[in-house]
C-alpha cells in the first residue's frame, strides 16, 4: 500500500497522522493518540479491526505525571474499569505500585506508596457523564494534585 493510500485510510478512520498508528497485526490495527495537558501526557490506545467506523469497546489510557505512570482500562459494555500505577525512577526498573478494579459508576480508589519516596492516592470516577482521574501524591517532597478528564 502506498503512503498516500495509507494516509487516506487513516483519515477515513479519524486518525489525524501516520504516527498515531502504532502497528498492524493481520486484520487489526493498534492506534495511539497523544494529548499533552500542561505537565500531563495522556495516551489513548485502542485495538480494532480494519473497518471503517469501528469503535473499540475496551480502550486503554496511559497517563504520565512526573515519575508516575497510570494505566486505565475501561470496558464500555460492562462499565468495568481497571486502574494500575507504576513509578519510573532513574536507574531503577519500573516499579508496580498497585492495581484495583471496579465499576466506573461507583468509582475506584488506589492508595499508592513506595518507601519514603512516594505516597498518595489515585481515583477514577464518573462526573457529568465523563470519566475523571483524580490524583494527589507527593514524590521526594514535591506535591502534585488535580483532576484530568480521561473520556
Amino acid at each position: 500500500m502506498s503512503s498516500a493510500a495509507l494516509l487516506n485510510t487513516n483519515i477515513e478512520r479519524a486518525i489525524k497522522n501516520d504516527a498515531d498508528v502504532l502497528s498492524q497485526s493481520g486484520t487489526e490495527l493498534v492506534y495511539r493518540v497523544k494529548e499533552v495537558r500542561g505537565n500531563i501526557q495522556l495516551y489513548k490506545f485502542a485495538i480494532g479491526p480494519l473497518e471503517a467506523g469501528h469503535s473499540c469497546s475496551s480502550p486503554q489510557f496511559d497517563v504520565l505525571i512526573q515519575v508516575l505512570q497510570i494505566v486505565i482500562t475501561y470496558d464500555s459494555v460492562t462499565t468495568g474499569i481497571v486502574l494500575e500505577a507504576f513509578v519510573n525512577l532513574p536507574f531503577l526498573p519500573t516499579i508496580s505500585l498497585g492495581k484495583v478494579s471496579g465499576s466506573l459508576k461507583e468509582g475506584i480508589v488506589l492508595k499508592i506508596g513506595y518507601k519514603a519516596i512516594l505516597s498518595g492516592e489515585l481515583s477514577v470516577k464518573l462526573k457529568d457523564g465523563h470519566a475523571f482521574l483524580g490524583y494527589g501524591f507527593t514524590v521526594l517532597g514535591k506535591t502534585f494534585g488535580g483532576e484530568v478528564k480521561i473520556f
